[in-house]
């Protein structure tokens, strides 16, 4: 198994926002999908890697917020399958309520930050419940992580856990990781329980 980091330069900035490439036997694995506003940038550094944008057959989310889910329409326009928690599937098939909500936080940035967000195609999209599939040769397994949200997943393949927002992020400037917590869905006491669900799994 190879992992390539796939820095998305959001807002032409470094080390805010990536995905995760993973190569497989039968093809290749795309954890986060970034925002729509990103795409061309992740699509442009897939190839440079070497790799047709078809030859990617799954596409994960860890949960359906516009920054790691915005840009898996145009993943599925190409074929991809793409794999989200039960709770979140419909917003991606239907995104209305998720923009509008989006909409209110973020006003008339929306574009800027995020992009033209589409549907996924129902039959595009596959829930993934916690446990273990084969994906491209590839043994991935869902952790259910609800804390940062409801909806949340983290994915582990062998000892590399990808936990979206559950475990906090570091961004440039910082030397320590802060919690994001956005409202109303931010709930501290099964975030807790989650990340003790994390340590379990004891990644590298």
């Amino acid at each position: 198994m190879k992992i390539h980091i796939i820095d998305q330069e959001f807002l032409s900035s470094p080390q805010v926002i990536a995905s995760y490439l993973i190569e497989g036997e039968e093809g290749l694995v795309l954890i986060e999908t970034g925002p729509a506003s990103v795409r061309t940038t992740l699509e442009r550094k897939v190839e440079s890697l070497g790799f047709q944008l078809d030859q990617v057959k799954h596409v994960l989310v860890t949960h359906i917020h516009l920054d790691h889910s915005g840009g898996a329409g145009y993943w599925a326009q190409r074929g991809s399958q793409v794999h989200v928690h039960e709770r979140g599937a419909r917003h991606l098939v239907s995104p209305e309520k998720l923009l509008a909500s989006a909409a209110r936080i973020y006003q008339e940035r929306m574009d800027e930050l995020w992009g033209t967000t589409i549907p996924v195609p129902e039959e595009k999209v596959t829930i993934f419940q916690e446990g273990s599939k084969t994906l491209c040769g590839l043994t991935v397994s869902a952790l259910d992580t609800p804390g940062h949200a409801r909806h949340h997943l983290a994915f582990q393949l062998e000892e590399a856990v990808f936990t979206g927002d559950v475990a906090g992020c570091c961004l440039p400037g910082c030397n320590y990781p802060s919690v994001p917590g956005p409202p109303p869905e931010f709930d501290r006491e099964t975030w807790k329980q989650s990340l003790d669900k994390l340590r379990a799994a004891k990644p590298a």
